[in-house]
């Protein structure tokens, strides 16, 4: 029986591959489906294997205190390794352009790439991904608009507990915003909260920004 080896690590790169492991996992076809968690953004990814009902069957528990990107790296690449070795993919299915990625690349097994064709267009600006042969990729959908149809199914049918939140008015418009990558910081950053400056000054929406870089946001846009 084929198998393919599943591999993450971070919370976006689980969200966008457990709507790929349930879907796989209902199909009659005959794979040997495995999948291994790097877990080097353990509390967050363990949220969402518990939202998507994922039980990782390789868990490297790799997030330490203070860890660098050199030495993630290497856990990383090493642990995905041992999993190679153990139990040999005939394909391993990554996602994005985190260090996952680099580790199944050096293993020397097919990679299946979600995602791969994601294009900048500017070559001062390029995502990794841009290094993957055009005439490899296939546009078959996105597997985050599948993550979320699936957990909204899931809250409306009361299979998930529906979060409450005081803060947001049922009177005006939700706009819901994150920023990733290089948006994330210095002049892209300043771009995105001069736009939401304009879109907070509205007296019919709300805006709901979940960050990473707090400080940053709330200098950048004055506090509001």
């Amino acid at each position: 029986m084929p198998r393919l080896l599943i591999v993450f690590g971070t919370r976006p790169e689980a969200i966008k591959l457990c709507p790929l492991i349930a879907y796989i996992r209902k199909q009659s076809s005959p794979l040997d489906v495995r999948v291994c968690a790097t877990a080097q953004h353990r509390s967050m990814l363990d949220q969402v294997l518990e939202s998507f009902e994922i039980r990782p069957d390789h868990d490297l528990d790799l997030m330490r205190p203070d860890q660098t990107l050199a030495g993630t790296a290497a856990a990383v690449i090493q642990g995905v390794a041992k999993v190679i070795e153990d139990e040999p993919p005939d394909m391993i299915v990554v996602q994005g352009d985190t260090t996952t990625t680099l580790a199944a690349f050096y293993a020397h097994v097919p990679v299946a790439h979600v995602e791969a064709g994601l294009r900048t267009g500017d070559l001062q600006r390029p995502f990794p991904e841009e290094a993957v042969d055009a005439g490899r990729i296939f546009v078959t959908g996105n597997t985050v608009v599948d993550a979320v149809l699936g957990i909204q199914e899931r809250l409306l049918t009361g299979e998930i507990n529906r979060p409450s939140w005081p803060f947001i008015s049922d009177g005006r418009k939700l706009i819901l915003v994150t920023a990733h990558r290089r948006e994330s910081f210095g002049e892209g950053l300043q771009h995105v909260c001069e736009a939401l400056q304009k879109l907070a000054a509205r007296q019919d929406a709300q805006i709901v920004y979940p960050v990473h870089r707090i400080q940053m946001f709330w200098t950048l846009c004055g506090g509001a």
